[in-house]
């Protein structure tokens, strides 16, 4: 389906040579390319850094580009291990057809590759945000059992100077802030 050509950047030019070789093998077998234009992934609202390396292949190797945007970073950070509970979203974006202007390319890529991105990762914070304010909101909630000493559990709702109270206030303001 695919081929994983590895840059060694280290070697300079000889990397960029060994990827194009590399591409077009994987190319003239009826492979596909994955490609992440800023080089390695890069954190959540970090400026775009978009590199030459693949517009010298789109123009080299004269195939289409197929963009994606993606919101991988919110759930697995850059240079961690560590993951987060979320649903990641690939939303793949018109295609981009051969033979065009490659500063032009470059131009498109980066702006409707960053609004999608820009777009999921938004949706995947008011998700998360939506789950930890209605969690909040359930902890929040006194309990209506009677205690054993017949008097209603207040524990939950324990705070210097009613706290609590304001973060239930709060946390539903939010909520329905996010769905509006």
């Amino acid at each position: 389906i695919g081929v994983m050509i590895p840059v060694e950047r280290s070697i300079g030019a000889a990397a960029l040579r060994a990827r194009s070789k590399a591409s077009i093998r994987g190319i003239d077998e009826g492979k596909q390319l994955i490609i992440f234009p800023e080089g390695s992934r890069q954190p959540v609202d970090a400026a775009p850094d978009y590199k030459s390396g693949m517009l010298h292949l789109y123009k080299q190797l004269n195939v289409p580009i197929v963009p994606a945007g993606l919101n991988t970073g919110v759930f697995w950070p850059r240079r961690q291990m560590k993951r987060f509970p979320g649903t990641i979203v690939i939303s793949i974006l018109p295609v981009i057809e051969p033979g065009q202007d490659t500063k032009q390319v470059r131009t498109d890529l980066e702006k409707i590759i960053e609004a999608e991105s820009n777009a999921l990762v938004a949706e995947a914070r008011a998700k998360a945000l939506r789950y930890a304010l209605g969690a909040l909101l359930h902890r929040l909630k006194p309990s209506r059992q009677p205690s054993e000493r017949g008097i209603m559990d207040t524990q939950a709702l324990q705070g210097v100077g009613g706290l609590n109270n304001i973060l239930r206030v709060q946390a539903r303001l939010a909520l329905r802030a996010l769905h509006h």
